[in-house]
């Protein structure tokens, strides 16, 4: 692209919007289907947050097990629910957060040019942002990994301005932004913490600038969760914080490295050789990236976050490939301050500045070209819908079931009870040392949940940890309707 181009205000954003929009979408239109399962978590989310329109609040009235950021979030989406059906609700909420990714996209580009990166090194960040897999994995659906970088990434930007042109007002405001990002999820405090100190000791008057940033965070904070924390303080505390500390670790590093690499989701289309040779390259890249970009003194403070980020997520108890995201806009902006021009440097390093854009661009061109991450279409939800229109309260292990079969909105409008996150509960109230399937307290509480409405379906049955007792005392009253090998059973009360 000719250097000139580079030089308009504005087209470089529009690229990189655009890109990033599409490549998100074709993980939802690769489906072929509306109806699709969008997986636990995402329907929880959404479930939350739609329970929370209808006045219910989470920790009190239901399992939570975050800050509530992402339920606030989401609540414009939840409240189409009232003029759409519940699958095409959570449908728009679900490319809503590939806008959200894309906007984050072009955030990286906005943080490199007031790091004085320059225009190619700010293209060759918000591209990878926009193409890499951790971040596309993740943001195309109602996940807290975009909301949390919307936030953090805009903190950031506010609190780089707030240097340059100091005023009590930037400052508190990026604070502010930062701040929500830890009211969506509670991993944002480590890089909100490096940020607001490494801002701060760069402003001309950092006492000043520590102030108005922390007081930006606390108070964004408070006005956030405090309402849910007086509601409920000893269920939100255990949900946000014990239960997450209590949950089973499982710290291998390996595997987490892998799905940072990104190269395992080529497992199906290359030999596992080739998967594990293209995760060592990826690590060499990340390696040469980070020396370059600490070479650059004014991005040393984002390669810092990015450091702790990267130590959060190998430390982390639980482990999901999307957490990936969570890096998204750090590494970004790493690897656009080791593209940056260096006028000591005579010999041309075009190669490698733009490698690993072009490496995870090429990985994700493959990921979707082959569908390997194509969402599965749920057959027979229509039908099994229509089953249960009559339904007042259908019941199930797993929101998602409620959303496809559009009973979720309607059983929480009739003041049906609706755990939202049902698993959840093993990790606080029905906690248990030993599995799920084996948890006599965890299989009654189950049983007696699911039966209390006048339909059930099992989603996830092994996920859940379902018994054969259970199970048995699920479908006694036999089937209601049978469709894409999913079952309703009919609940008959005395």
């Amino acid at each position: 692209m000719p250097a000139r181009i580079l030089t308009v205000v504005g087209r470089v954003e529009v690229v990189v919007f655009l890109l990033a929009a599409v490549f998100r979408a074709l993980v939802v239109v690769s489906s072929g289907a509306l109806r699709a399962n969008f997986g636990y978590d995402a329907a929880v989310y959404f479930a939350g947050s739609d329970a929370l329109t209808f006045g219910r609040m989470p920790y009190r009235d239901f399992v939570y097990l975050h800050p509530p950021g992402e339920l606030l979030a989401l609540a414009p989406w939840a409240a189409l629910t009232r003029v759409l059906d519940d699958p095409t609700s959570f449908l728009v909420a679900n490319l809503s957060m590939a806008l959200v990714g894309a906007t984050n996209a072009v955030l990286v580009v906005r943080v490199c040019r007031y790091l004085g990166l320059g225009g190619r090194a700010a293209l060759v960040g918000g591209l990878f942002y926009a193409t890499w897999f951790g971040a596309v994995g993740a943001e195309y659906l109602t996940k807290l990994e975009p909301v949390g970088n919307l936030f953090f990434l805009t903190g950031l930007l506010l609190a780089l301005r707030a240097r340059r042109a100091p005023g009590a007002w930037l400052g508190t405001a990026a604070g502010a932004a930062l701040g929500l990002a830890v009211c969506v999820k509670i991993w944002w405090v480590v890089p909100v913490a490096a940020v607001v100190v490494w801002c701060a000791r760069g402003a001309a008057r950092p006492r000043r600038a520590l102030a108005l940033l922390g007081s930006g965070v606390v108070g964004a904070g408070l006005v956030v969760t405090a309402p849910f924390f007086l509601a409920a303080p000893g269920p939100m505390w255990s949900s946000v914080v014990v239960a997450q500390l209590g949950r089973h670790p499982s710290r291998n590093p390996l595997p987490r490295l892998a799905d940072l690499g990104t190269f395992i989701r080529l497992d199906g289309p290359l030999p596992g050789s080739a998967v594990a040779a293209g995760t060592v390259l990826t690590a060499a890249v990340f390696l040469l990236v980070v020396l370059r970009a600490w070479s650059v003194t004014g991005a040393r403070g984002i390669v810092v976050v990015l450091g702790l980020q990267l130590v959060v997520l190998l430390a982390a108890p639980s482990w999901f490939p999307y957490y990936c995201d969570y890096l998204a806009g750090s590494m970004a902006v790493t690897v656009a301050a080791a593209a940056a021009p260096r006028p000591h440097l005579r010999i041309a390093t075009t190669v490698a500045d733009w490698m690993p854009t072009v490496l995870v661009s090429a990985v994700t061109l493959v990921v979707l070209a082959t569908g390997a991450a194509a969402l599965r279409p749920l057959p027979g939800a229509e039908a099994l819908a229509r089953s249960v229109a009559g339904s007042r309260c259908v019941m199930s292990d797993a929101p998602m079931a409620l959303i496809e079969l559009d009973a979720l909105s309607r059983g929480l409008a009739a003041g049906c009870p609706n755990w939202v996150d049902v698993t959840g509960r093993t990790y606080g109230p029905d906690r248990a040392s030993g599995p799920r399937a084996t948890n006599a307290r965890w299989q009654t509480e189950l049983t007696q949940y699911l039966r209390s409405g006048d339909a059930v379906t099992i989603f996830r049955r092994g996920g859940t940890g379902v018994s054969p007792s259970t199970q048995a005392a699920i479908s006694r009253d036999g089937v209601l309707a049978h469709a894409g090998g999913q079952t309703v059973y009919r609940i008959r009360h005395p």
